[in-house]
């Protein structure tokens, strides 16, 4: 969104329009209609995936940090995502370094639309350009690697099935997005911000493991271990430069 705006800003000032082929918008709409398809059918329609997150995320810790002015759910919804607020609910997968809201329901989307067409609004339509630029940020920020260690947490019965969905999307949006841009790797042509983003691997992965077994022993009842956990928390959002 933050890139969108700037695009408008700067367009704007420049005086000179783009116009916008209508092939284009067919295509974006397409693009974000399949995207939510997707996406709702992981987050709202599979009966499993909350029991999934609740386990996966420290979602319910995060109701104890003083960083918020409001509760992570709203009062009076039934339970479910419907009742999570939107920082919250973002902040819980930032944590466990997927990013899932970020880019989920984007590779499929992507994939299924035609190639040309996807190269040609990258390369002459600035608005689309941010939204690719923006989506590559969010996968350098994910990392599935220190992720897989949360599988930890979650009902054995229940980690399988979900998390080869969650891997596959992000695989078909990887591939997809190098197709798009032609590129070896993701950011591969603003390599200072590449740089900035993987300079914070290093000092926030080491959290992120403490952060699995604090979470490991504060659900098993070890609460004087719940100051330690917490400390991780803020410590990720911190190392990150990111909540929600």
């Amino acid at each position: 969104m933050i890139g969108w705006t700037a695009s408008a800003v700067l367009l704007a000032s420049h005086g000179e329009g783009i116009e916008v082929a209508p092939h284009w918008r067919e295509a974006l709409g397409d693009l974000a209609a399949r995207s939510r398809a997707v996406y709702r059918g992981l987050v709202y329609d599979d009966p499993e995936f909350m029991r999934f997150f609740e386990q996966f995320t420290p979602i319910a810790e995060l109701a104890e940090l003083n960083i918020g002015s409001r509760p992570p759910s709203r009062a009076g919804l039934p339970d479910g995502v419907q009742a999570l607020r939107a920082i919250p609910w973002v902040f819980a997968w930032t944590q466990n370094r997927v990013l899932l809201p970020s880019w989920y329901g984007a590779g499929t989307a992507l994939a299924e639309t035609d190639l040309d067409v996807l190269r040609e609004m990258r390369e002459d339509w600035p608005c689309f350009s941010s939204l690719v630029n923006t989506i590559e940020m969010a996968l350098c920020k994910t990392d599935l690697g220190v992720a897989s260690g949360y599988l930890r947490l979650v009902d054995e019965g229940l980690r399988t099935r979900l998390w080869e969905q969650i891997c596959g999307e992000l695989r078909r949006l990887r591939a997809r997005l190098l197709e798009i841009t032609g590129e070896e790797g993701l950011l591969a042509s603003t390599p200072a911000l590449l740089e900035r983003l993987s300079h914070r691997n290093p000092w926030v992965d080491p959290l992120n493991h403490l952060q699995v077994e604090l979470l490991s022993r504060v659900r098993a009842g070890a609460e004087h271990d719940r100051e330690a956990l917490l400390a991780t928390i803020s410590g990720i959002a911190a190392g990150l430069r990111n909540t929600g």
